[in-house]
């Protein structure tokens, strides 16, 4: 399944409808709220007008910085896990768990559903852990009577 798949996931009693995305949407989310807040956060009196728009540039894109790094670093210790062509050292192979360890499932454009909740909460992103999915499932697809793609869920019918 690729990017932008629209799954439902069902975790902890609740049904989570969303597009699959990458882990990097949730970082530039946050970044985005994070300038928002930042907007209206009062300039510390000890720092000039120039170091507190520099602050506040580095506060709005801190999270896809740290991403950024961290996948890159994945990406490095894959190549070399896939190269062999030298064993990785142990404190790379300590790296390489501890950035495996939290998988999670990032979605976007969420819908929960609880049966003991009326209506319907969004969530622009949401990162769910693999190990909290009890099951997942994609829309039925098929081509209508005008020979348009329609994909859709049925619920309780």
């Amino acid at each position: 399944m690729g990017q932008d798949t629209q799954v439902v996931i069902l975790t902890n009693g609740m049904m989570l409808t969303g597009r699959l995305t990458t882990g990097r949407a949730m970082a530039e989310h946050l970044d985005g709220q994070t300038e928002i807040l930042l907007q209206y956060a009062n300039k510390p009196e000890d720092q000039s007008d120039e170091d507190w728009e520099t602050q506040k540039e580095k506060g709005s894109t801190l999270l896809r910085e740290s991403f950024d790094e961290t996948s890159a670093l994945e990406d490095e210790l894959d190549q070399a896990a896939a190269n062999d062509a030298e064993p990785m050292s142990p404190d790379d192979q300590v790296t390489r768990k501890v950035l495996r360890a939290h998988p999670y499932v990032t979605l976007k454009n969420v819908q929960i559903t609880s049966p003991s909740q009326s209506g319907v909460t969004h969530v622009k992103v949401m990162r769910v852990p693999v190990s909290g999915i009890n099951g997942w499932w994609v829309p039925d697809v098929r081509i209508d009577e005008n020979g348009q793609l329609v994909a859709s869920f049925n619920f309780w019918e």
